[in-house]
């Protein structure tokens, strides 16, 4: 949820706290998901994303930056959009996100 979307992390001035533009009020609402279960999108590049992982047993967080390899966005028929990505261990993962319908 943190990583598969095409949401950009706008940073409120004063507070410290992000929220969420994206496409569709549904990716919205997955980034907002994904941060209560501790994985916060924060920024995207061209070639990069980032997570925080935010463990509440932890004093500190993670960061993690994930190099996109490939997008393939959302289309009808297709009914789904993906994510090849490679982390810092060079591990390549896929994330794929089904529309419902």
């Amino acid at each position: 949820m943190a990583l598969c979307h095409t949401g950009i992390a706008v940073e409120t001035e004063g507070i410290n706290k992000l929220h969420y533009e994206a496409e569709s009020p549904k990716e919205v609402t997955f980034l907002y998901v994904a941060q209560e279960f501790g994985y916060q999108f924060w920024k995207r590049t061209q070639s990069s994303m980032f997570v925080r992982e935010i463990n509440t047993n932890r004093a500190h967080e993670l960061q993690r930056k994930y190099e996109v390899l490939n997008l393939l966005e959302f289309n009808r028929s297709r009914k789904r959009m993906s994510l090849i990505t490679t982390d810092e261990y060079g591990r390549i993962f896929l994330f794929c996100k089904v529309a419902d319908e």
